[in-house]
């Protein structure tokens, strides 16, 4: 029951954020591996690398800060509705989009090397094309191998996110549960959380396709 009441919470917190990253994250990864050693491929992994090694409860105390306090836009608590969902979703995907972005860009590097590449620009083959049909289509394999483990990893690791805007998600319960030693929910929550990730390594390999 706790589950069942928990985990629509988490679910939407985690798998809008990563829609939110991966719709990002391809075109910045894709512009920065095309632009390689360029002052717009610096600038995006100075960004990228300070997005990623920022963690995100305190990304969320400064949304806070700014949108809530400063501004006054947003509210800082609550579940429900599409306002109290913005920044708790926000703060998960910052850190998303750093991380995917890098997996997309260092993937089109490698198969923007391959020798099938350079064998279609040898023959004159449109830029815009080779990039899009040949090396994106590629490029996105190992991309897809790294989103999927990482939804079912963030579906566990929002317990700050949740902590801090009041979610009432499963990793809030599953933190509750360790620290008080609440084995049956522990455990159900533990084997829940190996079918979650046992079905996204699933789907990974049906997208494969």
């Amino acid at each position: 029951d706790i589950i069942a009441r928990a985990f629509p919470g988490t679910v939407v917190l985690a798998v809008v954020s990563v829609l939110i990253a991966v719709v990002i994250s391809i075109p910045l990864g894709v512009l920065t591996a095309v632009k390689q050693n360029t002052w717009i491929d610096y600038i995006s992994m100075f960004i990228f690398t300070i997005g990623r090694a920022l963690p995100n409860y305190l990304v969320a105390l400064f949304l806070i800060l700014l949108f809530a306090r400063e501004l006054r836009w947003l509210p800082t608590r609550g579940w429900g509705n599409v306002e109290e969902a913005i920044l708790p979703i926000f703060a998960l995907t910052i850190g998303s989009i750093a991380l995917l972005s890098r997996y997309i860009r260092s993937s089109m590097i490698d198969t923007l090397r391959q020798d099938y590449i350079m064998t279609v620009r040898a023959k004159g083959g449109n830029t815009n094309a080779i990039v899009i049909r040949h090396a994106l289509r590629n490029s996105l394999i190992p991309f897809v191998t790294v989103v999927g483990p990482y939804l079912a990893s963030l579906m566990t690791g929002t317990v700050f996110i949740e902590s801090i805007f009041g979610i009432p998600g499963l990793g809030g319960y599953f933190a509750d549960a360790a620290r008080t030693r609440d084995m049956p929910l522990l455990m159900g929550s533990t084997i829940f959380f190996a079918l979650i990730l046992m079905g996204t390594n699933l789907l990974v390999d049906i997208i494969y396709r």
